[in-house]
This record gives C-alpha cells, sequence and structure tokens, in this order.
C-alpha cells in the first residue's frame, strides 16, 4: 500500500439560525424543535489525494448523548455522499463506528476505474467523543491505515481540507534496512524478518556473517517503528512488509538470489561531497514548494551482481535473476531502483549511511557550508532520522558534529543532529535526530 490514514471529520456548527430543523438519517431518538439548541454534524466520507479517490463504504454511525437520553441515533450515511450531515441538540456525545465498514480506493484519472476494497485497520478511538456548543466549531476525526498513506479527511467547516501524508517519506527508512540487510546477510527475502505478537518488524538472524558491524546499525532503524516522533513508523516499516510478505506467495519465487558489491559510486568522500556546497547554499529558507533536483544526488549508489550460484537458471516466477531480487527486496521500498539481467542498482541516502571518520577534517559531512537537506528531502518537513554515526562526535572532536536542515513554520534551519536512544541508559538502539 501505500499507507493510508483516513479521517473522517465531524464538523458541529452550532449556530441556531443556521442549524435548527428535523433531524435526519436513522433516528432512534427524540425529535427536536426549532427552539432547540441545536448544532450540526458533519460526516465527509469520501477524499482525493495524489490522484487516488476514497470513500467509506458500508459505514454505520451510531452517535450518543446525554441530550438525546436513553436513546441512540443510527447514521448508515450512503457512500458517495460527500458529507452526511445531522441535526443535534448542543452537548457532549460519543459516536462509534460500528464493525462492517470497508474502505475503497480508485485511480482517479483511470477512466473505467471502479473502486475496489483496500486493506485497512482503525487507529483512532472508537467511539470518539465530541461535543456542540454554541456559536463554536469543533470536530473530531476517525482514522485508517493502509498501506498506501495517510489522508486526513474531513477537516475544516465549509471547505473540507485533506492532509496528506503517504509512506513514502519511510521509503529512505526501507531502503537503509534492505541495504543493510544485504550487507549483513548476503541475501534478503521473506525469510528475512517477522513480524512479532505486537505488530513489529524483527530480524530473523542472529548475526551478520559477511559484516557484523551491521547488525547494530539494523537495530538502530528498526527502532524507529517505537518513536513517537514518527506516529506511523510501525505502519509504514512493519505494516508495508507485512503487506509485501501476504503477496509474495503468489510469486512463485521458491529462492532468493545471492547478492554481492561490485561497485560503489558517489562515495562520500571531500572532493564528492564538496561539490554540492555551491548548490546547498542556494537552498531557500523559506518554503517555496521546489524541491531541487540535486537533493537526489546526495546518495551512495551500489551496483550488486545477483544470481543463484547452485542452480543452473533462476527459480519459477523470476524472468531474471535480478527481477528476482527486486520481488525478493519487495518488503522494502525505495531499497530497489534498477534492475538490468543480473545487475541491481541502490543508493541509501547519505544522513542514513554508517561510514564513520577518524577526525573533523577527514570527515567530508563537516565540511564548512555542507549541511545533510533532509528538510527538503520529499514533501515538507522531510525526513528527521539519521544513522547515529552522523551525530557522534568524532574522536578528538567531542563538541562537533554533522548539521542538517530542520523546517519549521515555514522555514527551513540549519542545526546540529543529535543522538537519540529508545532506552538512554544503553545504546541498544539509537539514531540522530535532526530536531532543536
Amino acid at each position: 500500500m501505500v499507507r493510508h490514514l483516513v479521517g473522517v471529520g465531524i464538523l458541529c456548527s452550532a449556530m441556531m439560525a443556521a442549524c435548527s430543523g428535523t433531524p435526519t438519517g436513522g433516528e432512534t431518538g427524540q425529535g427536536l424543535s426549532e427552539a432547540d439548541g441545536v448544532g450540526e454534524v458533519s460526516l465527509p466520507l469520501t477524499a482525493e489525494a495524489n490522484g487516488i479517490s476514497y470513500r467509506l463504504n458500508t459505514a454505520r454511525f451510531t452517535i450518543s448523548g446525554a441530550a438525546l437520553g436513553k436513546k441512540t441515533k443510527v447514521v448508515p450515511p450512503p457512500a458517495d455522499e460527500p458529507i452526511h450531515s445531522e441535526i443535534l441538540p448542543v452537548g457532549s456525545y460519543s459516536i462509534l463506528l460500528e464493525d462492517g465498514w470497508v474502505l475503497e480506493s480508485k485511480d482517479s484519472a483511470a477512466k473505467d476505474a471502479v473502486f475496489m476494497p483496500i486493506s485497512a485497520s482503525l487507529v483512532s478511538p472508537n467511539p470518539e467523543t465530541f461535543t456542540i456548543t454554541r456559536d463554536a466549531t469543533t470536530d473530531a476525526v476517525f482514522r485508517f491505515v493502509s498501506a498506501a498513506g495517510v489522508v486526513s479527511i474531513g477537516k475544516g467547516t465549509v471547505n473540507i481540507r485533506i492532509d496528506v501524508q503517504d509512506c513514502k517519506t519511510y521509503d529512505s527508512y526501507t531502503a537503509a534496512l534492505g541495504s543493510l540487510t544485504v550487507d549483513c546477510l548476503g541475501t534478503i527475502g521473506p525469510d528475512s524478518y517477522v513480524i512479532d505478537a505486537a505488530g513489529f518488524l524483527r530480524r530473523n538472524f542472529d548475526g551478520c556473517p559477511l559484516d557484523k558491524s551491521k547488525l547494530q546499525s539494523i537495530n538502530d532503524f528498526l527502532g524507529l517503528q517505537y518513536r513517537k516522533f514518527l506516529p506511523i513508523g510501525q505502519q509504514c516499516i512493519a505494516g508495508r512488509w507485512a503487506q509485501w510478505k501476504a503477496g509474495f506467495a503468489a510469486s512463485g519465487i521458491s529462492q532468493c538470489p545471492v547478492w554481492k558489491k561490485e561497485q560503489v559510486i558517489n562515495d562520500p568522500n571531500v572532493d564528492n561531497i564538496s561539490r554540492f556546497i555551491p548548490q546547498l547554499q542556494k537552498l531557500p529558507r523559506q518554503e517555496n514548494g521546489e524541491r531541487p533536483a540535486f537533493i537526489q544526488q546526495l546518495k551512495n549508489a551500489a551496483v550488486f551482481t545477483v544470481g543463484f550460484p547452485q542452480l543452473p537458471a533462476p527459480p519459477k516466477g523470476c524472468e531474471s535473476p535480478a527481477a528476482c531480487a527486486a520481488q525478493c527486496a519487495g518488503g522494502f521500498p525505495g531499497f530497489v531502483l534498477r534492475t538490468v539481467e543480473s545487475s541491481v542498482l541502490t543508493d541509501p541516502a547519505y544522513w542514513l549511511l554508517d561510514n564513520t571518520f577518524p577526525t573533523s577534517t577527514t570527515d567530508p559531512f563537516m565540511q564548512f557550508g555542507y549541511f545533510h537537506p533532509m528538510s527538503y528531502f520529499g514533501p515538507v518537513p522531510g525526513v528527521i532520522a539519521a544513522h547515529r554515526n552522523r551525530a557522534t562526535p568524532v574522536e578528538g572532536d567531542s563538541t562537533v558534529v554533522e548539521n542538517c536542515s530542520f523546517f519549521q513554520d515555514d522555514v527551513h534551519y540549519v542545526i546540529p543532529l543529535r543522538l537519540d536512544c529508545l532506552d538512554i541508559t544503553d545504546y541498544t538502539s539509537c539514531v540522530s535526530l535532526c530536531l532543536p
């Protein structure tokens, strides 16, 4: 999926003159007279974002509150109705989305596209509470998570605003996990990781036979699932991996290939990094919606040869060794960029690399004028997590760490990266954060 948070907004306007009248819908409560203080509950059930249309189908809401007495108001709005409105007396309420709802999506640009159900789960409180007061507007939101992204529906009063954040911003983290896994094991596939009882992604191996140092970095990035500053980290890392694995069996692939790194392109060194500094200095500090193309060059590309040393040909389900490798690595979106026969190209971002340097003068990321443009990477606010080594002071320079760009209030600020650990008493899982 791309993973989606769909919010069904409840907009409660309590102006009597505009909202007086008789309630509609599946009413099991008492009627309202024009003398009652009332408000309007709006249930936006559709949205469109990034060229995809969404709707909540077969929804059934049950509203209860003291103003309704012991009875309830049952609302079964039509799926194609953009906003369904109900009138309620002033007071406090809870609204329950009953079981049986279905989240659906379709490609808005496709002429013959039809709505199809997508996998989703409700992650906000159910029932949700809200209060209707005089001369005020309040809202509550039901949020659903699917594998495609995050779409909030129902923010606003007259014009419904849609706030979109999808899992694309997590691709850099999953790409780093894929790269580290291959460096660790020399392969990657559906058995490399498992989903634990709490729904988090965990490694299914105890060590790294090819490079022992990679195990710590893997633990570090898996820890992003638990971070409060990444509210959908679990869904975008574990959730997308689980959805990929659920469909992997249909590929027919019985064995995943072996990976061998053949070439590293754009390796971080003083010469390579220095050529980006003039362009970084020209980045607008005030947000203008533009993302300069050179930002995508701040990556360490790697070319791998993949194959099946013990097999005479790729197994069933593979058009080529590289195509098979891409399918086996599909649980980590953003990892595999291109495939050609037996070659695979990957490119983790500079700030996610585990490179270490002996002194600040040899660290190419500490050159005057350089910073990791993390807030410019993808939609604002960009990304905020980097490898722990990016904020680990070099020997002899305990107060000097690498810089990054952080976005706040329409402005990009250059600040030092700082080390953040899940447990401050040890370093079991740590990352660098681009946060004040």
